[in-house]
């Protein structure tokens, strides 16, 4: 199905929060400033309650929240509303910012046929737990199959979670 001259392009942006002040959060303020609210439509899936004040700009400029289950609370829960809300909504792109929890929405979003998947690390550290090293190596690797772009706020953020050879230049191997 194509789009109509008329369309909104729309857009899913999945974050940890909407706290005010956030590194994340100040650029999606941006992002939406400069955007023209006649060709975009902007939909945000919360991982934490309620920020009024945070929030306060984006629901102003038209923006949808939904809130889920966090999935430290119930990955299942998590899952489904995520799954539920993409399903429901027909988004041309979802756009992650949630590290290592991007798989999630991606995956999700790829079965269900959206095209434009973007991973989006904000940030980079380590473990010394095997344990944490080998759970992180098996979501670096899946958000590198799930997404079809990798975006990184630094050089070493891009490194820490899409490997050394993400080329920082064109955001994907």
């Amino acid at each position: 199905m194509s789009k109509k001259a008329h369309d909104n392009f729309r857009v899913l942006y999945t974050v940890a929060s909407l706290n005010k002040g956030g590194g994340v959060q100040s650029l999606l303020k941006e992002i939406i400033a400069e955007a023209d609210s006649k060709n975009y439509s902007f939909t945000f899936i919360s991982h934490e309650k309620k920020d009024e004040e945070g929030e306060a700009f984006f629901k102003n400029k038209g923006c949808t929240i939904y809130y889920v289950t966090p999935k430290k609370e119930s990955f299942i829960r998590n899952y489904f509303e995520i799954k539920k809300i993409i399903k429901s909504n027909n988004f041309d792109v979802v756009h992650a910012h949630q590290n290592f929890s991007n798989f999630v929405p991606l995956f999700i979003a790829m079965m269900l046929g959206v095209k434009v998947r973007i991973s989006h690390v904000h940030g980079n550290y380590s473990s010394k737990k095997i344990s944490v090293k080998i759970f992180h190596s098996i979501l670096r690797t899946l958000n590198k199959i799930v997404a079809s772009h990798w975006f990184a706020c630094s050089i070493e953020s891009g490194n820490w979670l899409y490997g050394k050879r993400w080329n920082f230049r064109t955001n994907c191997l």
